[in-house]
């Protein structure tokens, strides 16, 4: 009969704690939101809204049939010249290589 009369009692307990200035619910799970998103880590830098976890990466544009041609002959052209270049033994930069370095010959001396 007399818990029936008694006056409820409020709880003094918060199930909360304090992590990075933030309260948190007591089974903490060390994650953060963002957004209405859970992510590990707190967005220390975002460009607009967008949370570095949560990014998609950008796919990069096709190249278009005429730039994949253009790619094509650019590294002929290049290998064509390379050959070229070696067969007179200069480098990409117009400097003698290796192959133009003349050799000194030994002298023929008389007497030894």
């Amino acid at each position: 009969e007399c818990s029936r009369e008694a006056p409820r009692m409020m709880s003094t307990f918060a199930a909360f704690t304090m992590r990075d200035g933030y309260p948190r619910r007591i089974p903490d799970k060390g994650t953060f939101w963002h957004m209405g998103k859970e992510v590990k880590q707190r967005a220390k830098r975002m460009k607009g809204f967008e949370h570095p976890e949560l990014a998609k990466p950008k796919s990069r544009p096709r190249p278009g049939r005429g730039e994949v041609a253009a790619t094509i002959d650019k590294a002929l052209s290049q290998r064509s010249e390379a050959g070229y270049r070696d067969r007179w033994g200069v480098d990409q930069y117009g400097m003698r290589t290796a192959k133009t370095a003349k050799k000194k010959k030994n002298r023929k001396t008389l007497g030894g």
